[in-house]
């Protein structure tokens, strides 16, 4: 069982390093800005699921418990979405 728990440790540095070059690259192709912070923020929202379920150990843990740690990940992602409309205009504070 010990090698089972190795073998998923494993697997998901694999995909964590994989989604990091990915946004590695996201920055190196010609989008604008609003469609590139999307792109970023949606990987990065995998690689916290990613984290959370596997190496905070929430995939063992009940439905409820889950959900309440995970459905403000996407309210997160959605706030900061609603606020890029605001990206172009420069504000005077």
């Amino acid at each position: 069982m010990e090698n089972d728990h190795k073998k998923v440790y494993i697997n998901n540095a694999i995909w964590l390093t994989v989604l990091t070059v990915v946004e590695l690259g996201i920055l190196g192709i010609s989008l604008p800005k609003a469609g590139q912070v999307a792109l970023l923020l949606a990987l990065a929202a995998t690689k916290m699921v990613l984290v959370g379920m596997v190496y905070m150990h929430l995939r063992y843990e009940t439905a409820f418990l889950r959900r309440v740690i995970l459905v403000p990940i996407p309210l997160a992602l959605l706030f900061t979405l609603s606020l890029m409309y605001d990206l172009p205009f420069q504000w005077a504070f």
